[in-house]
């Protein structure tokens, strides 16, 4: 008769690692490291500050609750584009993180809900949603990226 072999267990506690990427609740989170896009670099001071304030607004409830709450409202939640539509590429180093997957599109978020107040082009943060994050590439701060059907 052979011997039986030992299984190695290699959940013990002592091998168990804490995730540290884990969002157990789902709120949506911002991440800037692949911006690869600006114009112009130095933006209206308001811009930031609503900006800062839209992201602030919509990382306050779950991801999942937005989505029921806004469902495909463009002036308050995120606006899908196709990516044939965007006049830059995919950053490389996202590529690299994040393999192409089918029907892909952007996600665009305005700057301001209902339009900019002085009635030029709303300011739009183009990237993508993977697992309630937003991927932030291009800072389009004029709005000239894709034709917005006017």
């Amino acid at each position: 008769m052979s011997k039986s072999k030992k299984t190695k267990i290699l959940d013990e506690p002592k091998n168990i690692r804490p995730c540290i990427n884990c969002n157990p609740k789902k709120y949506l989170t911002f991440n800037f490291s692949y911006i690869t896009y600006e114009n112009p670099k130095t933006p209206l001071s308001e811009d930031v500050v609503n900006f800062f304030e839209r992201m602030r607004s919509l990382s306050n409830d779950t991801f999942y609750n937005n989505m029921y709450k806004y469902q495909g409202n463009k002036a308050n939640w995120f606006e899908n584009i196709n990516i044939n539509q965007i006049k830059k590429d995919i950053p490389t180093e996202f590529r690299k993180d994040f393999p192409t997957e089918t029907n892909e599109k952007y996600s665009v978020l305005r700057v301001y809900p209902a339009g900019r107040p002085n009635g030029s082009a709303n300011p739009r943060i183009i990237g993508m949603i993977k697992h309630n994050i937003f991927y932030v590439f291009f800072l389009d701060w004029k709005g000239e990226l894709y034709k917005h059907g006017r």
